[in-house]
């Protein structure tokens, strides 16, 4: 219906522009009342935004009719739409195109501009001023406001609802290639947005780029050379209000909006004339050149140095709130002196660096704690990374919202707020007064899923029928057809246990009926012929009620899921019997925080999105090496499973672990004695580079000395007060000054010419020496850290290194590729470890802390070859590859193996162990067999001795694939869990029964070379397996981002050096961001320079090359200073359009 109700209105607006005789039948009352009436009565944006051009367009020619009823009528819509632009309670679309349809009637000469401009200019005159501000009646802002924004508001040009034409072919003043646009994308990417459009001549759909589309004229506010004296003086005196002791934000709103009038209305020279010799005019020149402090110590305040730029500047400022002080003739203060200098004795040298604690804002905080994953989907807050990862799948409105469908069938008084941690509009409770229908259905609003798992849940009524499931395009539900009674949906009545899919299957779960206030859960699953819906109640798994291509329960009758193909996408829905039983309701539950009776199962997203924070720029720079990081003891220790009894200091970042003797406390913290020589740090550094060192610390001995020995250098010895605080203390040694900085906390000091270049270079500290103290996160960068990271460090420390850790820990178990280096001895990786007898946890768990004495054996290296080989010698040796914990339904393994014999008759070689029913092995005639519960199937081809080989085995939904090399050998349809492995390793090469493999001890049994695994499936033609075991985006650039490096940067880097190791990356970043930021200036520079000689062909293109020609556009100032340079041409030549007879108004 709104599909078909949008093809009339532009239809309309076609006739209307192109044929002037449609507007003797349409400019009259009755046609603006029908014309009203559809844009409240519609929900679609696009319908209004429609409805609104056609009323800008007819107004100006309804007329004045002798009985005044026109009059009485129009003054009331223009009374209405100023306090609808006042209020600002709609979208922004709609809002600028009410601006626009004001300014029009403002614009054309008829029987509304005067009155249209009479009710502007009376809102200014009566309530622009410090009382009415004071009073503040709702009302009379709102007018105030609306005026404001009608005669000076800047409005986005290419908005939704805009029309323009494409840069094609066609001519660009030819009417037919005038379109619409319908939506914009702005998730593509970080400079690049897409444009929806809607060819108004053929109704042709499709998607752009801003830099092809070219704006049909807007509208700019209405030419004021006539304005009053009076008007003049009422802006230019309240501009000069002095705003820095007043904390009014409706005051600066006002103040700001004012600016932007005055600005468009001296575009008139006359006007310019007047305003100049206007007293307060002095005033208002210094407010604006002084917005730079700079200019301020740099010249005196001269009227001649004012103009449009300034004033526009000062009004951004007060735009984003910013309070200037008060001008001063001479104002001395140095700004660049950030620091306070503490004056009483004891403390004359130390500096302090920063007033404010170091107080984190929690939210960034637990976000950055908490990162989202796939085992942990949601969280209230996330940053936009996050946010952008849980949106994968997801199209539509980021708000949930509940419309009936039709929209006709229910009023919005059937929809009540509910929900504890997330209120929403979700209790459905449809009766006699707000419903139309016995059996009405509701649907969210503009949601489509297209792949993912997804949940939600439903708080049942107390009785009647209620079906709950998902529908896709083409449902279309009436008064007695719900969710589930075609073919375009699915659902679940658990009042009568019934499944419903165009007819319905009863007697489902068992014939459970729902009671009074059960949790109905529905998830789908969508994965392209893998798609499924399930149903929880309460918490408890029922079981999946709908498997594309698999038969209904109790049916022979197959489900379709995919009724578009794999392109089908989905949304949730709801169909209630309507009762006059008040208690008879249903609540839509969308948040995971209100799901405590029904959980969010794991792997599966809510349809809510998290609110976003911002974390950018709040970490600081990873470090060349960080140690003792987070609150997981166990992290802290790193084993070379060559000694265990010597105890290593993990490295978090690189290999560079810290041999120690030292002991910890409860809390974490590593502790030194007085009688040690403190905490022993060698560094080299080769690149004679400054260095950055940081740690937590807290002095634990009790004597009353008022100095500790912070740390020793050589014959250095660095002292501190002491104090009995936990502190943070960073120590920056500077090459080139041979100087030494400390912060402890928000105090620091410099120690001048305390170290000799050759002293760096191999540098040997001892941290707290002589004293009984405890310290904890250790870390060092080889550069100087800026000041600005130094905060960071004090504000957000440094756990987000040990998140990460335990983050790349678990996803290695669940996808990697595993190597052996050249002249390798042993295991380096504790994930696979071999064995040569029987297989017990307390063994495993010993050998991944401790290599075996004959591990070298295992290992040959050729020495014309860059990597070693693992052989298996006999029938008892085998490897242990330890997974993760979580079951594994689909997954992929590949060997690349050789084997020099073949099993003799009647024996076997085992390849792997999927689980105690399900192996693969190879046979006495060479051929590749799975074996699962007695079934066994065989390859056709036969494995060439002394050759490596892949062995490539695919575990999907449906079926179990296994190729050799390239070839599809074994290829077996699956309906149940067979083959999943739900045991937290796999068996390599063992062979349970000796009696099937009979290898001597002296005997290589198989050659391995790699292995590579990942917990889902993947196709054979899978190109790069090595950019496959890369982490995801959302594990590598979260951090970074959090860092200050943009997603774009981080993506190139990956793709160009192809790697996923995360200290290199930002290795890459930091050494080339300088060039990056380089290179998006010059981007952006060329984007703008494409847009800005498209924008308008109304300005003269000779001014405008000029303008372009004549411009940098390196840094945003020189972007904002060519922007101010054209912007007054673009207005001078809108206003000569305005005032043109030839068109009395353009449509845009």
């Amino acid at each position: 219906m709104e599909l078909y109700k949008n093809q009339y209105l532009v239809l309309l607006l076609q006739c209307s522009y192109r044929y002037k005789h449609v507007l003797s039948i349409c400019a009259n009352v009755d046609y603006l009342k029908e014309l009203l009436n559809i844009y409240h009565n519609c929900q679609s944006n696009i319908t209004r935004l429609l409805t609104i051009k056609i009323l800008r367009y007819l107004i100006p020619y309804i007329p004045d009719n002798i009985d005044g009823l026109s009059k009485n009528f129009i003054e009331k819509f223009l009374i209405d739409t100023l306090d609808l632009i006042g209020k600002n309670n709609i979208s922004q679309e709609i809002l600028a195109e009410l601006i626009y349809m004001y300014r029009t009637i403002m614009s054309i000469n008829s029987s509304w501009q005067i009155i249209a401009t009479k009710f502007i200019i009376d809102s200014i005159e009566l309530y622009l001023n410090l009382k009415s501000i004071e009073l503040n009646d709702l009302h009379e802002m709102n007018k105030l406001l609306a005026s404001l924004c009608i005669l000076g508001e800047y409005i986005e040009p290419y908005r939704l609802g805009s029309i323009v034409t494409v840069d094609n072919d066609k001519k660009l003043n030819d009417d037919t290639s005038l379109a619409l646009i319908i939506e914009i994308d702005s998730n593509i990417g970080e400079t690049k947005t897409s444009y929806s459009i809607q060819c108004l001549q053929t109704n042709q759909i499709e998607n752009i780029s801003i830099d092809k589309l070219k704006l049909e004229i807007d509208v700019s506010p209405p030419n004021l050379s006539n304005v009053d004296n009076s008007t003049l003086d009422i802006l230019g005196n309240f501009i000069q209000i002095d705003t820095s002791t007043n904390q009014s934000l409706m005051l600066l709103q006002l103040k700001r909006r004012s600016i932007s009038v005055l600005y468009h209305i001296l575009n008139d020279k006359k006007l310019v004339e007047i305003f100049m010799e206007k007293p307060y005019a002095s005033t208002i020149a210094k407010l604006c050149i002084s917005n730079s402090i700079e200019k301020i110590q740099q010249q005196s305040t001269d009227l001649d140095l004012f103009n449009k730029q300034d004033l526009e500047i000062y009004s951004l400022t007060l735009d984003m709130c910013e309070k200037l002080k008060p001008i001063t003739e001479n104002e001395n203060r140095n700004i660049n002196d950030q620091s306070i200098s503490i004056n009483d004795q004891d403390n004359s040298l130390y500096t302090i660096w920063n007033n404010d604690e170091f107080n984190c804002d929690q939210l960034v905080m637990n976000t950055l704690s908490t990162p989202i994953s796939k085992s942990n989907s949601w969280k209230p807050y996330a940053s936009e990374i996050e946010i952008d990862f849980l949106k994968q799948g997801r199209v539509g409105k980021d708000n949930i919202s509940i419309v009936p469908m039709p929209s006709h069938i229910s009023s919005a008084q059937v929809f009540e707020e509910c929900g504890t941690k997330h209120r929403f509009y979700g209790r459905i409770a449809p009766d006699g007064t707000n419903t139309r229908v016995s059996f009405p259905t509701y649907v969210f609003d503009n949601l489509q899923l297209s792949k993912g798992n997804w949940y939600y849940c439903i708080r049942l009524p107390v009785g009647g029928v209620i079906q709950i499931g998902w529908a896709t395009n083409g449902f279309s539900p009436s008064g007695s057809c719900g969710i589930g009674d075609d073919k375009y949906s699915w659902s679940y009545d658990g009042s009568r246990a019934v499944f419903f899919h165009e007819e319905g299957y009863y007697g489902q779960y068992n014939d459970l009926r729902w009671k009074q206030n059960d949790i109905c859960g529905c998830g789908i699953e969508i994965d392209g012929n893998n798609t499924k819906i399930k149903y929880w109640l309460n918490g408890k798994f029922l079981g999946t009620a709908f498997t594309h291509d698999s038969c209904l329960p109790s049916s022979t009758k197959k489900c379709n899921l995919l009724p578009h193909g794999p392109t089908t996408t989905y949304f949730p829905g709801v169909t209630i019997q309507v009762s006059s039983d008040p208690i008879r309701s249903c609540e839509l539950i969308v948040s995971p925080e209100d799901m405590q009776d029904c959980p969010l199962p794991n792997g599966y997203k809510p349809l809510l999105l998290p609110k976003e924070i911002h974390i950018e720029n709040s970490l600081v720079e990873y470090p060349f090496s960080a140690y003792l990081i987070g609150e997981n003891p166990e992290d802290y220790f790193y084993t070379t499973r060559i000694n265990s009894s010597n105890i290593f200091l993990r490295d978090f970042i690189n290999e560079n672990h810290l041999e120690t003797k030292f002991s910890f406390d409860d809390n974490h913290y590593l502790i030194l004695c007085d009688q040690s020589t403190g905490f022993p740090l060698l560094i080299n550094n080769d690149d004679l580079t400054s260095l950055t060192i940081c740690f937590d610390f807290q002095i634990l001995s009790s004597d009353e000395k008022s100095d500790i020995l912070l740390f020793k250098l050589d014959s250095t010895e660095i002292k501190w007060k002491k104090t009995d605080e936990k502190l943070r203390c960073v120590i920056i040694f500077l090459v080139k000054k041979c100087q030494i900085k400390v912060y402890i906390n928000n105090k620091y000091r410099t120690f001048p010419n305390e170290f000799q270049h050759e002293t760096i270079l191999k540098l040997n500290l001892h941290i707290l020496p002589d004293i009984n103290a405890k310290i904890k996160n250790l870390a060092i960068w080889k550069y100087a850290l800026s000041e600005e990271n130094i905060q960071r460090l004090f504000t957000y420390n440094l756990s987000y290194i040990s998140i990460q850790y335990q983050q790349l820990k678990e996803y290695y178990k669940q996808i990697n590729q595993i190597t052996f280096l050249k002249n390798q001895t042993i295991f380096i990786n504790e994930c696979l470890i071999p064995f040569n007898e029987s297989f017990k946890e307390d063994i495993w768990k010993k050998k991944k802390i401790q290599a075996d004495d004959y591990e070298s054996k295992y290992f040959k290296t050729n020495m014309n070859i860059d990597y070693s080989i693992v052989e298996l010698f006999g029938n008892q040796t085998y490897l242990v590859l330890d997974k993760s914990n979580e079951k594994w339904s689909e997954y992929t393994i590949i060997l690349n193996i050789s084997i020099p014999q073949w099993p003799i008759m009647d024996e076997k070689l085992t390849l792997i162990i999927l689980n105690s029913k399900a192996d693969i092995y190879i046979t006495h005639t060479g051929k590749i067999r799975l074996q699962c519960n007695g079934t066994e199937n065989e390859s056709n081809s036969t494995v060439m001795l002394n050759e490596y080989f892949n062995l490539f085995i695919s575990v999907q939904e449906k079926s179990i694939q296994i190729y050799l090399n390239d070839n599809l050998e074994i290829n077996i349809e699956i309906d149940d869990e067979r083959f999943h492995i739900k045991s937290n390793r796999i068996d390599l090469f063992r062979e349970n029964d000796l009696r099937k493999n009979t290898t001597k001890e002296d005997t290589i049994r198989i050659s391995l070379k790699s292995i590579t695994y990942l917990n889902r499936s993947i196709p054979i033609d899978y190109q790069n397996l090595q950019t496959l075991i890369i982490p995801p985006f959302l594990i590598i650039g979260s951090n970074l981002i959090a860092m200050g490096y943009k997603k774009s940067w981080i993506e190139s880097v990956i793709k160009q050096y192809k790697i996923g190791n995360i200290s290199k990356i930002h290795k890459i970043l930091y050494e080339q961001k300088e060039q990056l930021i380089k290179n998006d200036l010059e981007n952006e520079r060329n984007r703008y320079l494409k847009i800005l000689s498209q924008l308008s062909p109304s300005i003269d293109s000779q001014i405008l090359n000029d303008l372009i020609n004549s411009s940098k556009f390196h840094t945003n100032e020189q972007m904002i200073d060519i922007l101010q340079r054209i912007f007054p041409h673009w207005i001078l030549s809108q206003s000569s359009k305005i005032s043109n007879n030839k068109r009395e108004f353009q449509l845009n």
